[in-house]
Protein backbone atom coordinates (compact mmCIF):
# COMPACT_ATOMS: atom_id res chain seq x y z
CA UNK A 1 0.00 0.00 0.00
CA UNK A 2 1.09 3.41 -0.92
CA UNK A 3 -0.25 6.99 -0.74
CA UNK A 4 -0.22 7.21 -4.31
CA UNK A 5 -2.87 4.67 -4.61
CA UNK A 6 -5.34 6.66 -3.11
CA UNK A 7 -7.63 9.44 -3.95
CA UNK A 8 -8.55 10.79 -0.09
CA UNK A 9 -6.14 11.40 3.06
CA UNK A 10 -8.54 10.25 5.06
CA UNK A 11 -8.73 6.70 3.29
CA UNK A 12 -5.52 6.55 3.52
CA UNK A 13 -4.98 6.92 7.04
CA UNK A 14 -7.43 4.42 7.66
CA UNK A 15 -5.56 1.86 5.37
CA UNK A 16 -2.27 2.79 7.45
CA UNK A 17 -4.14 2.38 10.91
CA UNK A 18 -5.17 -0.70 10.19
CA UNK A 19 -2.16 -1.99 8.74
CA UNK A 20 0.60 -1.58 12.21
CA UNK A 21 0.30 -4.20 14.34
CA UNK A 22 -2.82 -5.23 16.20
CA UNK A 23 -4.59 -2.96 13.13
CA UNK A 24 -3.94 0.25 14.87
CA UNK A 25 -5.18 -0.47 18.37
CA UNK A 26 -3.68 2.53 20.41
CA UNK A 27 -2.27 4.69 17.79
CA UNK A 28 -5.58 6.69 17.36
CA UNK A 29 -4.87 8.02 21.06
CA UNK A 30 -1.29 8.32 20.78
CA UNK A 31 -1.86 10.49 17.41
CA UNK A 32 -4.21 12.73 19.32
CA UNK A 33 -1.80 13.19 22.13
CA UNK A 34 0.84 14.45 19.30
CA UNK A 35 -2.07 17.00 17.66
CA UNK A 36 -2.95 18.01 20.91
CA UNK A 37 -6.56 17.01 20.29
CA UNK A 38 -8.97 14.58 22.24
CA UNK A 39 -9.40 11.09 20.36
CA UNK A 40 -12.90 12.30 19.59
CA UNK A 41 -12.04 15.18 17.31
CA UNK A 42 -9.82 12.48 14.67
CA UNK A 43 -12.72 10.07 14.70
CA UNK A 44 -15.03 13.38 13.19
CA UNK A 45 -12.12 14.27 11.06
CA UNK A 46 -11.66 10.38 9.80
CA UNK A 47 -14.74 9.24 9.75
CA UNK A 48 -17.07 12.57 9.11
CA UNK A 49 -17.06 15.57 7.54
CA UNK A 50 -14.32 17.55 9.51
CA UNK A 51 -11.25 17.75 7.98
CA UNK A 52 -7.13 18.29 9.20
CA UNK A 53 -5.95 22.10 9.10
CA UNK A 54 -2.83 21.95 6.96
CA UNK A 55 -0.25 21.87 10.12
CA UNK A 56 -2.33 18.93 11.58
CA UNK A 57 -1.62 17.50 8.12
CA UNK A 58 2.03 18.15 7.99
CA UNK A 59 2.42 16.63 11.46
CA UNK A 60 0.05 13.63 10.62
CA UNK A 61 2.58 13.11 7.43
CA UNK A 62 5.87 13.06 9.57
CA UNK A 63 4.05 11.36 12.07
CA UNK A 64 3.21 7.96 9.45
CA UNK A 65 6.76 8.03 8.10
CA UNK A 66 6.34 10.10 4.79
CA UNK A 67 9.45 10.96 2.57
CA UNK A 68 9.37 14.54 1.09
CA UNK A 69 7.38 13.99 -2.25
CA UNK A 70 4.78 11.76 -0.12
CA UNK A 71 4.11 14.62 2.13
CA UNK A 72 3.66 17.19 -0.89
CA UNK A 73 0.99 14.24 -2.21
CA UNK A 74 -1.03 14.00 1.14
CA UNK A 75 -0.90 17.85 1.78
CA UNK A 76 -2.63 18.32 -1.58
CA UNK A 77 -5.20 16.08 -1.25
CA UNK A 78 -5.70 17.61 2.19
CA UNK A 79 -6.11 20.76 0.60
CA UNK A 80 -8.27 19.40 -2.51
CA UNK A 81 -10.80 17.74 0.28
CA UNK A 82 -10.37 21.39 2.14
CA UNK A 83 -11.32 23.29 -1.08
CA UNK A 84 -14.83 25.24 -0.75
CA UNK A 85 -14.92 26.00 -4.64
CA UNK A 86 -14.88 23.62 -7.85
CA UNK A 87 -12.11 25.30 -9.20
CA UNK A 88 -10.16 25.48 -6.30
CA UNK A 89 -10.60 21.79 -5.77
CA UNK A 90 -9.82 21.03 -9.72
CA UNK A 91 -6.42 23.35 -9.06
CA UNK A 92 -5.53 20.68 -6.65
CA UNK A 93 -6.50 17.49 -8.23
CA UNK A 94 -4.23 18.82 -11.08
CA UNK A 95 -1.53 19.08 -8.90
CA UNK A 96 -1.70 15.73 -7.33
CA UNK A 97 -2.43 13.97 -10.97
CA UNK A 98 1.22 15.50 -11.32
CA UNK A 99 2.66 14.08 -8.11
CA UNK A 100 1.32 11.06 -9.13
CA UNK A 101 2.71 10.55 -12.19
CA UNK A 102 6.47 11.80 -10.76
CA UNK A 103 6.01 9.39 -7.95
CA UNK A 104 5.56 6.11 -10.78
CA UNK A 105 8.69 7.19 -12.43
CA UNK A 106 10.76 7.66 -9.16
CA UNK A 107 9.13 4.08 -8.20
CA UNK A 108 10.43 2.91 -12.16
CA UNK A 109 14.07 4.80 -11.33
CA UNK A 110 14.61 3.75 -7.86
CA UNK A 111 12.91 0.34 -7.12
CA UNK A 112 9.83 -0.18 -4.64
CA UNK A 113 10.13 1.07 -1.24
CA UNK A 114 9.42 -0.10 2.35
CA UNK A 115 8.47 1.52 4.88
CA UNK A 116 8.83 0.93 8.49
CA UNK A 117 5.71 0.58 11.23
CA UNK A 118 5.48 2.97 13.85
CA UNK A 119 6.21 0.50 16.33
CA UNK A 120 9.15 -0.69 14.02
CA UNK A 121 10.88 3.06 14.20
CA UNK A 122 10.10 2.90 17.89
CA UNK A 123 11.95 -0.07 18.56
CA UNK A 124 15.01 1.06 15.70
CA UNK A 125 15.31 4.19 17.43
CA UNK A 126 15.16 3.13 20.95
CA UNK A 127 18.55 2.45 21.26
CA UNK A 128 21.97 3.08 19.55
CA UNK A 129 22.71 -0.47 18.91
CA UNK A 130 19.96 -1.10 16.46
CA UNK A 131 21.69 1.48 13.99
CA UNK A 132 25.30 0.71 14.39
CA UNK A 133 24.71 -2.94 14.16
CA UNK A 134 22.96 -1.55 10.68
CA UNK A 135 25.54 0.74 9.39
CA UNK A 136 28.53 -1.79 10.39
CA UNK A 137 28.26 -4.82 7.81
CA UNK A 138 29.65 -1.82 5.33
CA UNK A 139 32.92 -2.58 7.02
CA UNK A 140 34.26 -6.28 5.65
CA UNK A 141 35.09 -6.92 8.96
CA UNK A 142 32.04 -6.60 10.78
CA UNK A 143 29.97 -8.75 8.56
CA UNK A 144 28.87 -11.49 10.65
CA UNK A 145 26.83 -11.75 14.47
CA UNK A 146 29.48 -12.79 16.00
CA UNK A 147 31.45 -9.62 15.08
CA UNK A 148 29.12 -6.97 15.51
CA UNK A 149 28.08 -8.84 19.24
CA UNK A 150 32.07 -8.32 19.88
CA UNK A 151 32.31 -4.41 18.39
CA UNK A 152 29.58 -3.83 20.10
CA UNK A 153 30.00 -5.94 23.46
CA UNK A 154 26.85 -7.15 23.22
CA UNK A 155 26.14 -11.36 23.72
CA UNK A 156 25.76 -13.01 20.54
CA UNK A 157 21.99 -14.06 21.28
CA UNK A 158 21.30 -10.28 21.16
CA UNK A 159 23.42 -9.37 18.40
CA UNK A 160 21.15 -11.78 16.32
CA UNK A 161 17.96 -10.84 17.96
CA UNK A 162 18.87 -7.42 16.73
CA UNK A 163 20.03 -8.65 13.03
CA UNK A 164 17.20 -10.75 12.80
CA UNK A 165 14.50 -7.68 13.11
CA UNK A 166 16.81 -5.57 11.00
CA UNK A 167 16.53 -8.41 8.22
CA UNK A 168 13.10 -8.76 8.81
CA UNK A 169 12.67 -4.71 8.03
CA UNK A 170 14.94 -4.86 5.22
CA UNK A 171 17.35 -2.44 6.83
CA UNK A 172 19.43 -5.08 6.36
CA UNK A 173 20.27 -8.31 4.60
CA UNK A 174 22.14 -11.88 4.63
CA UNK A 175 23.46 -14.27 2.98
CA UNK A 176 25.25 -17.61 3.98
CA UNK A 177 25.84 -16.00 7.84
CA UNK A 178 27.00 -12.56 6.17
CA UNK A 179 25.21 -9.15 6.85
CA UNK A 180 25.08 -6.15 4.61
CA UNK A 181 22.69 -2.98 4.27
CA UNK A 182 19.31 -3.90 2.81
CA UNK A 183 17.44 -1.90 0.86
CA UNK A 184 15.21 0.15 3.67
CA UNK A 185 16.34 3.66 4.75
CA UNK A 186 15.32 5.05 7.52
CA UNK A 187 14.52 9.00 8.46
CA UNK A 188 14.14 10.79 11.66
CA UNK A 189 12.46 13.92 11.51
CA UNK A 190 12.90 16.68 14.18
CA UNK A 191 9.21 16.30 15.57
CA UNK A 192 9.61 12.53 15.45
CA UNK A 193 8.81 11.32 19.48
CA UNK A 194 11.64 9.16 18.82
CA UNK A 195 14.62 11.90 18.26
CA UNK A 196 14.98 12.72 21.92
CA UNK A 197 15.92 8.83 22.81
CA UNK A 198 17.44 7.99 19.62
CA UNK A 199 20.06 11.17 20.14
CA UNK A 200 20.47 10.55 24.11
CA UNK A 201 21.81 6.77 23.39
CA UNK A 202 24.66 8.00 20.83
CA UNK A 203 25.49 11.23 23.35
CA UNK A 204 25.75 8.50 26.28
CA UNK A 205 27.62 6.01 23.97
CA UNK A 206 29.96 8.78 23.45
CA UNK A 207 30.11 9.68 26.77
CA UNK A 208 31.15 6.38 27.62
CA UNK A 209 34.69 6.56 25.46
CA UNK A 210 35.54 10.16 27.06
CA UNK A 211 37.80 8.57 29.82
CA UNK A 212 39.61 6.60 26.93
CA UNK A 213 39.67 9.23 24.52
CA UNK A 214 42.24 8.58 21.50
CA UNK A 215 44.43 11.71 20.17
CA UNK A 216 42.61 11.96 16.69
CA UNK A 217 39.07 11.99 18.91
CA UNK A 218 37.63 15.64 19.25
CA UNK A 219 35.28 16.40 22.31
CA UNK A 220 34.47 20.15 22.57
CA UNK A 221 32.08 21.89 25.21
CA UNK A 222 32.51 25.08 25.29
CA UNK A 223 29.34 27.48 27.53
CA UNK A 224 29.57 30.99 26.61
CA UNK A 225 27.22 34.23 26.84
CA UNK A 226 26.58 36.09 23.34
CA UNK A 227 24.08 38.28 21.66
CA UNK A 228 20.82 36.66 20.05
CA UNK A 229 22.23 37.41 17.03
CA UNK A 230 25.64 35.84 17.33
CA UNK A 231 23.87 32.82 18.61
CA UNK A 232 22.03 32.85 14.92
CA UNK A 233 25.35 32.74 13.37
CA UNK A 234 26.56 30.46 14.75
CA UNK A 235 23.38 28.26 14.12
CA UNK A 236 24.06 28.77 10.69
CA UNK A 237 27.66 27.96 10.94
CA UNK A 238 26.94 24.89 12.19
CA UNK A 239 24.28 23.92 9.41
CA UNK A 240 26.89 24.77 7.27
CA UNK A 241 29.63 22.27 8.39
CA UNK A 242 26.99 19.59 8.50
CA UNK A 243 26.21 20.21 4.78
CA UNK A 244 30.12 19.82 4.20
CA UNK A 245 29.81 16.84 6.62
CA UNK A 246 27.34 15.00 4.15
CA UNK A 247 29.34 15.72 1.29
CA UNK A 248 32.40 13.87 2.47
CA UNK A 249 30.78 11.33 4.47
CA UNK A 250 28.32 10.22 1.52
CA UNK A 251 30.89 8.66 -0.61
CA UNK A 252 33.31 7.94 1.94
CA UNK A 253 34.58 4.09 1.51
CA UNK A 254 33.50 2.37 4.59
CA UNK A 255 36.10 1.65 6.94
CA UNK A 256 35.21 2.40 10.31
CA UNK A 257 32.56 3.86 12.55
CA UNK A 258 31.99 6.75 13.35
CA UNK A 259 29.13 9.39 15.02
CA UNK A 260 28.82 12.79 15.20
CA UNK A 261 27.06 14.96 17.97
CA UNK A 262 27.06 18.51 17.71
CA UNK A 263 24.64 20.43 20.26
CA UNK A 264 24.25 24.44 20.07
CA UNK A 265 21.68 25.21 22.37
CA UNK A 266 20.04 28.33 24.44
CA UNK A 267 20.50 26.97 28.33
CA UNK A 268 17.08 27.08 29.53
Amino acid sequence: MTIFDHDSYKAFFLDWLHSQPKRGHGLLRKLAQVLRVHTTMLTHIFRGDSHLTIDQALTLARYVGLDEIETDYFMNLVQSERAASVECKRYFEAKIKLLRSKAVQLKERLGPKTELSEMDRARFYSDWTYSAANLLPAIEQFRTAPAIAEFLRISLPEAHKILQFLVAKGLSDEKNGKYGIGPVQTFLGKESPYTRPYLKSWRLRAMEQLHDQREEEVSFTNPVVISHADFDKVRELIISSIKQFSKISGPSPCEVLCCLNIDWVKVR
